[in-house]
């Protein structure tokens, strides 16, 4: 697939994507909003780590809901953390690429193993 045709259709997944949070509730729309750019970079950093060269359906479909899942997780988990502290930094955006560069690296997994076959 050529690579602008790759990076339009994620920017298209992405977008039904953020059309679905708000349409969960604004809360998760901003959540997701938040993680957007955390998750761009998990994303990438995990298919550069497990050198998937490959573009794909699978990636561009699991992109806005890998982005779904770490903003979810990363808003919970960071409110969390500040309702126990206060006073501490709200890590949802840390929080977000970590579990986006652990989703990648899982699809990424799956995906090259079913490359090998």
């Amino acid at each position: 697939m050529h690579l602008a045709a790759y990076l339009g259709l994620c920017f298209g997944a992405w977008l039904v994507g953020a059309l679905v949070a708000n349409g969960v509730s604004i809360l998760m729309g901003a959540a997701y909003a938040e993680a957007t750019a955390a998750t761009i970079i998990g994303f990438w950093v995990g298919k550069a780590v497990l050198k998937n060269n490959r573009r794909d359906w699978g990636g561009i479909i699991a992109f806005p809901v890998i982005t779904f899942i770490a903003g979810l997780l990363g808003s919970v988990i960071g409110q969390v953390l500040v309702s126990q502290n206060p006073g501490s930094m709200n890590y949802s955006a840390l929080i977000s690429l970590v579990v986006a560069f652990g989703l990648s690296c899982a699809l990424f997994a799956v995906l090259k193993s079913s490359y090998a076959q």
